[in-house]
């Protein structure tokens, strides 16, 4: 639900979206400076596998994959 004020982001299956995701994680994990290895290395799998079935067409399960990395990292508190 958007409040006032905030922008109202649409997003759609597209390879695009894929890429943008996929882009968001490497951030995310370039900038983590305090998460335990093991985290790190849970998301970047999950990253691998999203990014890879991106390529294969299966855009949906690369996009959910991609954002569960992604939640994983904010919710570890990566810097």
């Amino acid at each position: 639900m958007a409040t006032a004020g905030s922008p109202v982001v649409v997003t759609t299956d597209s390879p695009q979206y894929c890429r943008d995701l996929h882009h968001k994680v490497d951030q995310t994990l370039f900038a983590s400076k305090v998460m335990p290895l093991s985290r790190s290395k849970d998301a970047r799998g999950l990253e691998q596998d999203g990014a890879s079935l991106c390529e294969a067409g299966h855009l949906r399960s690369g996009i959910t994959k991609l954002r569960l990395a992604l939640l994983m990292l904010r919710r570890d508190g990566a810097k």
